[in-house]
């Protein structure tokens, strides 16, 4: 997903292994590469940060990633009502491009996910 590879690139920048990496924030070095490798769910916005503070990234690279976190996470819901939801279909395939996006593209994103946040819940609790 977005997140596993984003960081990866970012870690590698930095120069550091995942075991190092791992062990400086407290993790499980194979939490971390199932991460990485797309296996493991994106990590909760909390473990992001903490995750790019030991790697010293910038603001604007940790807000980002902290993005794509979140948008892995959003995915993992759309998936769970399927793909003949046609809404979930649609938000899911704009998530998907979210790599692409310039600042005004994150600025739109940012309060696109709120509303869907919040637009999701209120479907959960009306579901049961």
């Amino acid at each position: 997903m977005l997140f596993g590879s984003a960081f990866t690139l970012a870690r590698t920048r930095e120069r550091k292994r995942q075991g190092e990496l791992a062990r400086e924030v407290g993790m499980d070095a194979s939490y971390l590469a199932g991460i990485e490798g797309g296996r493991r769910k994106a990590p909760n916005a909390e473990t992001t940060r903490k995750l790019l503070s030991a790697l010293n990234a910038p603001a604007n690279h940790t807000n980002r990633l902290v993005t794509f976190a979140l948008t892995d996470r959003l995915l993992d819901v759309i998936e769970e009502y399927g793909e003949e939801d046609e809404i979930a279909a649609r938000v899911g395939k704009l998530l998907r491009q979210v790599a692409d996006f310039g600042d005004r593209e994150w600025n739109s994103l940012d309060w696109a996910v709120s509303a869907l946040t919040h637009q999701l819940n209120q479907r959960k609790e009306e579901l049961g």
